[in-house]
């Protein structure tokens, strides 16, 4: 059983972190020097060392299988493809946790003429990190996302092999629960790409946390606290989703060094060891969707 955050001391956090630092030393295939306040996040987010260990070890074989989703330049925060899909998708954390503890990242802003689904995941991806070591006992993450400005033309520029590798790489590698994904002012395009695309690519335990509504941000009342909302929605008291924006990019390019050295927390395949052989539940699982 996972022993609460209020119980759990940070005596046993340091012993688990050792605990942890040992083992990584006798894996001939994973790094030596994941930082103490990554590895405090995966005790946290785990029920047990055991799970912590596993997480560990999908985080680090994805980032050797996937370079083009974990690795530099698209990683990069001063990559100008990564600059432009700064403008054209606004993902910003809210300021304040809700009631239970949960952050709260959302996503706004779309311009569909102009979105990259690829650059969209790296950047989702780094926040999620990034959420990692600034909250590592954080209670969960709620994504909340405004599809206002989505049309037709978004569906040709979505990935569905990306989608799907990092929904897994989320439920395996990711030591912080996902408490619900909340889609308002939803047009009937993204409803269509909900049911056709997302459900049938996404695993039941995703899909199953996913609300959707047509109604603007006065719907969410019944899942989400309005006041923790930008100011630009009606009854937020936030800075402005233009501001927050900003402050998260610049936040990103501040950590540039750290996005830089946790690239490079590979799995090094050459020295794992031949009974513990890990695909990553990828390999040759792609389904490809036609859309009628």
């Amino acid at each position: 059983m996972k022993i609460s955050d209020e119980t759990k001391s940070k005596a046993d956090i340091e012993i688990d972190i050792q605990l942890l630092k040992e083992w990584l030393s006798k894996v001939p295939h994973l790094p030596k020097d994941i930082d103490d306040i990554s590895l405090s996040a995966f005790i946290h987010g785990t029920k047990s060392l055991e799970d912590a260990k596993k997480k560990i070890e999908t985080f680090c074989t994805a980032r050797s299988k996937f370079p083009e989703t974990f690795g530099f330049p698209l990683r990069d925060p001063f990559n100008n493809e990564f600059i432009e899909s700064c403008k054209f998708t606004k993902m910003f954390y809210l300021p304040k946790a809700t009631p239970e503890g949960y952050r709260v990242i959302m996503i706004c802003g779309f311009n569909a003429e102009k979105f990259n689904n690829h650059l969209y995941n790296v950047r989702l991806l780094m926040m999620v990190e990034l959420g990692l070591v600034m909250w590592p006992s954080m209670s969960g993450i709620i994504m909340l996302i405004d599809t206002k400005g989505s049309n037709a033309s978004i569906i040709p520029k979505l990935n569905i092999g990306a989608n799907m590798t990092d929904d897994r790489y989320y439920q395996s590698a990711v030591p912080i629960k996902l408490k619900g994904i909340i889609i308002f002012n939803i047009t009937p395009i993204v409803e269509f790409i909900n049911n056709a695309v997302l459900k049938r690519i996404f695993s039941k335990k995703i899909t199953d946390r996913i609300q959707t509504m047509a109604g603007d941000e006065k719907t969410l009342v019944k899942y989400f606290p309005l006041e923790l909302l930008p100011q630009d929605y009606n009854g937020g008291t936030a800075l402005s989703s233009e501001e927050l924006n900003e402050q998260w990019a610049k936040l990103l390019e501040e950590k540039r060094e750290w996005f830089l050295e946790t690239s490079k927390l590979c799995s090094d395949e050459s020295k794992r060891p031949p009974d513990t052989q890990d695909n990553f539940g990828i390999d040759g699982t792609f389904k490809y969707l036609t859309l009628d």
